[in-house]
């Protein structure tokens, strides 16, 4: 079959950009994602800002989050499971110059428990793989 048929390229051309069009989330939704889950009603979830704060090279990063950190982590009886997933990350990596972690300022208004509307500011820790592997209210 030759694309060159007239009709062939009409039929296919939706499907074409419907595959175009169907990438991963994008960053600002994957942290909405993981903010949703806990909200008393996520369907009242209205995003406001984003804002970069900070990004950190391999090697800022490594001297901050590693194997020493992990220990001291689980002999406070602290949940790992954000460093585990930055050593895995990091181990796969070789530029220590390259920026591997960003944190954002996350602004977002949502309903509370009582059902008034409520300003949120979140703070939220990225991957360089768009990972979102914390996400921290800053009540």
């Amino acid at each position: 079959m030759r694309l060159s048929k007239p009709g062939i390229v009409k039929k296919l051309l939706p499907i074409l950009l419907f595959v175009a069009c169907s990438s991963a989330p994008s960053l600002e939704d994957s942290i909405k994602n993981e903010i949703v889950k806990s909200l008393n009603d996520a369907d009242s979830f209205e995003f406001v800002e984003m804002n970069m704060k900070k990004e950190f090279t391999l090697k800022e990063r490594m001297n901050k989050v590693n194997k020493y950190t992990l220990k001291k982590m689980l002999d406070l009886g602290m949940d790992t499971k954000q460093v585990e997933n930055e050593l895995a990350y990091y181990a796969t990596l070789t530029d220590s110059g390259e920026v591997v972690v960003s944190y954002y300022d996350y602004k977002f208004r949502a309903n509370n428990a009582m059902g008034g509307k409520v300003l949120a500011n979140y703070s939220v820790t990225v991957l360089k793989n768009g990972k979102v592997i914390n996400v921290k209210n800053m009540k």
